[in-house]
């Protein structure tokens, strides 16, 4: 996965509101389209994981495991600070999940490609019980 395609991920996941990825960016600075609700804090970790991941344009690819390097000493900061507000605490948790739940995706989505196959509904059969009357 890209680092572009990982902020347009992660703006499906948290909302315009909070990730305002501009579809049309070429550089780092142009990455966000508006301010997002946690300004300060939403930029840090965008630009962190760009430089976590050592990219030096958005097409650069970006793994799991560098995120997770990044986003860690963020999210301690966060948790240990004695004044982080809640709405700044919650973010962060959704970032944290976001962030794998794109990988997920990304895993289903190479898997889908390589598996042509359909998959259906399984039928299960359940054991009969008896009815008490």
């Amino acid at each position: 996965m890209t680092f572009i395609e990982l902020m347009q991920r992660l703006e499906q996941m948290l909302g315009y509101h909070q990730w305002p990825v501009d579809p049309d960016a070429r550089e780092l600075r142009d990455v966000f389209d508006n301010s997002p609700v946690n300004g300060e804090l939403a930029i840090r970790i965008m630009r962190e994981l760009y430089k976590g991941n050592h990219c030096q344009k958005l097409d650069d690819a970006v793994t799991l495991e560098q995120c997770d390097q990044t986003l860690i000493p963020i999210r301690l900061k966060l948790v240990r600070s004695q004044t982080t507000d809640i709405d700044a605490y919650q973010f962060m948790e959704q970032m944290c999940h976001a962030v794998h739940k794109a990988w997920m995706k990304n895993h289903n989505i190479d898997k889908n490609k390589s598996n042509n196959e359909v998959e259906t509904a399984e039928i299960v059969s359940l054991k009969p019980t008896k009815q008490y009357r």
